[in-house]
């Protein structure tokens, strides 16, 4: 659960769009080590799993047993990485897709 006083000013960054790609990946690795820590710590690799897929709509990178191999610094900057790129590659298909709509909607003379 977001600390209320960091949560806030994250808003308030969106709204303003100060800092906002560091907001974002800031919130992504903090959800990544919160889903690593917690699972780690209890051996469940299901439940990593599934919190991946809910969280970040993602498979996770590392089999079951890479995940009880590894330390929990490592498997949290493999599920950021892929995390963050997942993100990324979204936000560009969400681009490449509207830009020719809102050129559509922008041309001169055209009432909005």
């Amino acid at each position: 659960m977001p600390n209320g006083k960091w949560f806030t000013k994250d808003v308030k960054h969106a709204l303003q769009g100060q800092r906002l790609k560091v907001d974002i990946a800031n919130m992504i690795f903090d959800t990544s080590e919160t889903i690593v820590e917690t699972n780690k710590a209890a051996g469940d690799y299901k439940n990593f799993e599934f919190e991946l897929i809910k969280y970040f709509s993602l498979v996770p990178p590392i089999s079951e047993e890479d995940f009880n191999r590894m330390s929990i610094n490592d498997i949290t900057a493999s599920i950021y990485k892929t995390a963050y790129k997942h993100y990324n590659d979204k936000i560009e298909r969400n681009a490449a897709t509207a830009f020719p709509l809102s050129k559509t909607f922008t041309k001169p003379g055209r009432p909005l």
